[in-house]
């Protein structure tokens, strides 16, 4: 038997697991899916696209499996001996200790620590995020009264689209706000409540948010709340900036889908 057949990648243990390693991954997006929990990770959009790539990677992975025992069983009267690549086998085994942990890890969104870390102090109020555009009236008196309607259905990132749109504090004076997120606790024991909007999956995850002018109190960072109350004025830094006045705050279930597109 020549060198080049004892080194072949059909009897390599690196090719093995390689293959099973394929499958596995193929296995846990398979698992993220079926789960619900790619709401976690990306886009609706691509929920789909996540299936059929989980799906032919663990056609590939067992395919190849299937192959190397096949070819193993038919050469074992060779006595042919596995061929070893250390480097292969670490990074192999690195791969499938991530998926160990993907799968039995829990999963959670982002938090506020991320929305911290992210800027989200510079994307609130200003537009600077993801957001899809809002549909609005061209004139101010149709605007106006677009807004005394509508506002109250708002989600957040209506609001960032609507402020991008118009940045006039004055005329979102009064307005009715209700309103789900998770608290971003604030430097002035105040908090804001924010949702992070994504344009393909978590890794571009961009931080929004509304601040309330009320103490964090028996709140903490990270818990989900229902914000009902009116839009105030508060100058900050110089500048005047909208700010929510709550009549309620609630307590809520963090949503299957925490993130807005």
């Amino acid at each position: 038997m020549t060198p080049a057949q004892q080194q072949s990648p059909a009897y390599s243990l690196s090719a093995l697991i390689e293959a099973v390693n394929i499958t596995l991954l193929g296995g846990f997006l398979l698992f993220l899916y079926f789960k619900k929990s790619l709401t976690l990770f990306v886009r609706p959009d691509y929920f789909l696209f996540t299936l059929v790539i989980g799906t032919i990677l663990m056609v590939i992975g067992i395919a190849n499996v299937a192959i190397f025992i096949y070819k193993f069983i038919q050469q074992r009267s060779l006595k042919q001996k596995f061929s070893f690549d250390k480097k292969t086998f670490f990074q192999s085994e690195l791969l499938l200790a991530l998926l160990i942990l993907g799968i039995f890890m829990p999963h959670r969104s982002l938090s506020a620590n991320a929305a911290i870390t992210r800027g989200i102090d510079q994307n609130i109020l200003t537009g600077t995020s993801s957001v899809k555009p809002l549909k609005l009236p061209d004139s101010s008196q149709a605007y106006g009264a677009f807004i005394a309607e509508k506002s109250k259905s708002f989600t957040i990132a209506d609001w960032v689209s609507s402020l991008a749109v118009n940045p006039e504090p004055e005329d979102y004076r009064g307005k009715p706000v209700s309103i789900d997120g998770f608290i971003k606790p604030n430097s002035d024991g105040t908090f804001t409540v924010a949702r992070f909007v994504i344009s393909c999956c978590a890794v571009d995850a961009t931080p929004i948010g509304l601040p309330v002018d009320k103490p964090i109190g028996m709140f903490k960072a990270d818990d989900w709340v229902h914000v009902e109350g009116k839009i105030s004025i508060k100058d900050q830094g110089g500048k005047r900036n909208i700010i929510v006045v709550p009549d309620s705050i609630t307590n809520i279930q963090q949503p299957q889908d925490p993130y807005l597109y």
